[in-house]
């Protein structure tokens, strides 16, 4: 019988590691190429409990060191994508800290207080978090296309911040030349009086 349960399960193994299982649900996965190799799928295709083997204590464990042998690690294609889905992590945190340091500049300033020439609306960005079972595409390529998305997704976000950084020291330097009564050009914020002309050419002569 043992033996008899070995010769089940390495059959199931190579069902599943070749893409043809007989389970039907299985099946269906194998035909759309969403099955994934891995020890719930050798036994259900197997038609045992997964306990029986995967973990520390199970009971063919020479089966589970088969099928770890044979799960495949991450490939090239994976490891960059994951790379560039920790830069989306990275990148829309740093987007909300932006958005909470002009919110913050916004609200000191004040309306009565804020430069008539300070700009007001925030460049827009997509905050779209990616995760590895974002549904990207599903074209035969998928991780190929995947990566062109979020590398794109990632230097759009990259310009909005950089904009934002531009805009957030414009808002400052704006501020500081509105509080000296003048523009950032060095104009005056008003136009200066009769008197004031008067006392500026008698300092000249």
């Amino acid at each position: 019988m043992s033996q008899s349960k070995n010769e089940v399960l390495r059959a199931a193994i190579q069902a599943v590691y070749n893409g043809c299982p007989k389970n039907e649900r299985l099946a269906k996965l194998a035909a759309v190429n969403k099955l994934r190799f891995s020890s719930s799928a050798v036994a259900e295709e197997a038609g045992v409990s997964r306990t029986l083997i995967s973990g520390d204590d199970c009971t063919y464990p020479h089966i589970r060191d088969e099928i770890s042998a044979l799960r495949p690690s991450k490939t090239p294609l994976v490891q960059t994508l994951d790379g560039l889905i920790l830069r989306n992590e990275q990148l829309l945190t740093t987007l909300k800290l932006q958005r909470h340091s002009l919110g913050l500049l916004f609200s000191k300033l004040g309306q009565k207080a804020r430069p008539p020439d300070a700009p007001t609306l925030l460049p827009r960005a997509s905050t779209i978090r990616i995760t590895r079972s974002t549904p990207l595409s599903k074209t035969a390529s998928p991780l190929r296309v995947q990566i062109k998305l979020v590398r794109l997704l990632n230097q759009n976000i990259e310009k909005t911040i950089a904009r934002r950084d531009a805009l957030y020291a414009k808002i400052v330097i704006t501020a500081l030349a509105y509080e000296q009564g003048r523009h950032t050009d060095g104009r005056r914020l008003k136009r200066i009086s009769r008197e004031e002309r008067i006392n500026a050419l008698s300092l000249v002569q």
